[in-house]
């Protein structure tokens, strides 16, 4: 985990979560490895409305973020909308990934909805392919 914050939506946030402009949100920041090798930074973004009494420190949040939702919210993500593509790395994506630019970066964004439609979630992800693959499973 890397970073967590308090906020109030932008334009964007706000049309993707349905919620008003200067709506508070919760954007935390967390990067994600296996074996010891970086694969993927990514930035969540949750409706502050939606989830009373997130944890203060970014030590707090679970890494099974879901499954926290459902326990302790009452969030269940049914459906998730991703678009994928590619882009070069910048500065942060070389210092988390461990990359030497010039390199490429498989992107993510995603919307995340609960169980009645509503989006409840936004995220970017950033991830290097070099030792791993992306792989997008529903069951």
């Amino acid at each position: 985990m890397t970073s967590l914050d308090h906020a109030t939506a932008s334009a964007r946030e706000a049309d993707k979560l349905q919620i008003d402009k200067d709506a508070p949100i919760i954007p935390f920041h967390r990067y994600r490895s296996i074996d010891d090798k970086p694969i993927m930074h990514e930035t969540l973004t949750l409706p502050g409305e939606r989830v009373p009494n997130f944890p203060e420190r970014k030590e707090d949040i679970p890494s099974l973020f879901y499954l926290h939702l459902l326990e302790h919210h009452g969030i269940r993500i049914s459906a998730v909308r991703e678009q994928i593509g590619a882009d070069l790395a910048n500065e942060d994506d070389a210092r988390w990934l461990n990359l030497k630019l010039p390199a490429a970066v498989l992107t993510i964004d995603e919307v995340a909805y609960d169980q009645m439609a509503v989006p409840v979630l936004i995220s970017s992800h950033r991830a290097t392919t070099a030792n791993h693959r992306y792989v997008n499973e529903v069951q």
